[in-house]
């Protein structure tokens, strides 16, 4: 199972980073991929809530929370739109320096056997670091200065 983490410091309070990532729709304004975010659930918080992120450029993605533990742990199953199976994105907070250290663990399951694994190794480890990377960094940015972190297209990952 291919798996990595991404991590950074944000100079802001914990529960100022948990209150943009508890905001499921927020990610359009942090992540650079995504151009919009709706809810699909009734359930705004915990874990059931889920929403459909439209991205910049070509595809989408239907994502569902499986794990809400406020202010340190938000786990994002994503149901449809990635080419793998059991795609999960971890978020872990906990204070530090100051600050918050957020941490990332990206895992999911290659399709299409030996054809999966050579995907995987041309380019779709390659895509997931790259647009976790950018989401902590738009997180950061975001969370810091208000700002809306600008569009990148899918295609120069």
């Amino acid at each position: 199972m291919p798996q990595f983490t991404k991590t950074i410091l944000i100079d802001a309070p914990r529960s100022e980073v948990w209150r943009t990532l508890a905001d499921l729709e927020a990610v359009e304004l942090y992540s650079p991929s995504v151009k919009t975010a709706t809810y699909t659930s009734d359930e705004r918080e915990g874990v059931g809530a889920s929403r459909y992120c439209d991205f910049h450029g070509p595809g989408s993605v239907n994502e569902r929370v499986i794990n809400w533990d406020e202010g340190e742990r938000l786990g994002i199953h994503i149901e449809k739109g990635f080419p793998a199976e059991n795609v999960i994105a971890d978020f872990r907070l906990r204070d530090e320096d100051g600050g918050t250290r957020v941490d990332v663990h990206f895992s999911y399951e290659r399709k299409y056997g030996p054809i999966g694994a050579l995907m995987d190794r041309l380019m779709m480890r390659s895509y997931a670091e790259k647009a976790m990377h950018s989401l902590v960094k738009g997180l950061k940015r975001h969370t810091e200065t208000g700002e809306r972190q600008e569009p990148r297209s899918r295609t120069r990952a």
